[in-house]
């Protein structure tokens, strides 16, 4: 699993360069495969996925492929309701050169 190091300004106690997120709301009831296009620009990239209703996190069978920088696929073994699972992406800062 990929860690996320954020440096913070020892004089305000504020992340240099913030950590990247994106978040999306997905499930319809019938689909397995669902794309989530984080436009993040990353592969190293972390993944939660929540079950909205009971908030328990990371608690369903799925596979997520990140071979594309800015788009992932997750796959779910049973397909998930309407609405019914929240899946969070966060990114390391990007690099700004000094």
């Amino acid at each position: 699993m990929p860690k996320i190091c954020v440096e913070f300004d020892p004089d305000n106690g504020v992340p240099a360069q913030p950590v990247r997120t994106f978040a999306a709301t997905i499930g319809d009831g019938t689909s397995t495969e669902f794309d989530i296009v984080h436009d993040l620009n990353t592969r190293d990239a972390y993944y939660t996925v929540r079950n909205i209703a009971t908030g328990e996190i990371n608690n369903m069978e799925y596979v997520i492929d990140s071979s594309d920088p800015n788009t992932a696929v997750i796959r779910f073994d049973v397909a998930p309701a309407a609405g019914s699972v929240r899946v969070s992406v966060l990114a390391p800062p990007v690099a700004v050169p000094q």
